[in-house]
């Protein structure tokens, strides 16, 4: 971890940076990328984690906007995730449905 609390904050940014890049070159065919994903998050929490533990939140408040910028991307981080949340809903339902529909044909 950075030895200061803006170094720590922007290890943060450009991890969530990297994690954003991630989930939009995402494919769902891949496993690669799905433990990419998994390893890039995994390092991005355990940054906030160790930013929050080792740097009173007075001095984490001194950089204000880092932290701002920590939060937009959290909050498009969410957006992204909630985004894919809906389409692999989405091609659940379709597979129940092409499933449910190919065991209707076989009975004829």
């Amino acid at each position: 971890m950075a030895g200061s609390v803006e170094l720590a904050l922007n290890e943060i940014i450009v991890k969530s940076k990297q994690l954003l890049s991630k989930l939009d070159e995402f494919s769902t065919d891949e496993e690669a990328n799905a433990e990419g994903l998994a390893s890039l998050q995994s390092e991005r929490e355990q940054l906030l984690r160790e930013c929050f533990k080792r740097y009173p939140i007075e001095q984490i408040q001194a950089y204000i906007e880092l932290v701002n910028q920590v939060v937009q991307l959290d909050v498009a981080l969410i957006d992204k995730s909630q985004q894919f949340k809906q389409a692999f809903a989405s091609q659940l339902i379709k597979l129940k449905q092409g499933k449910k529909s190919a065991k209707a044909y076989q009975r004829f």
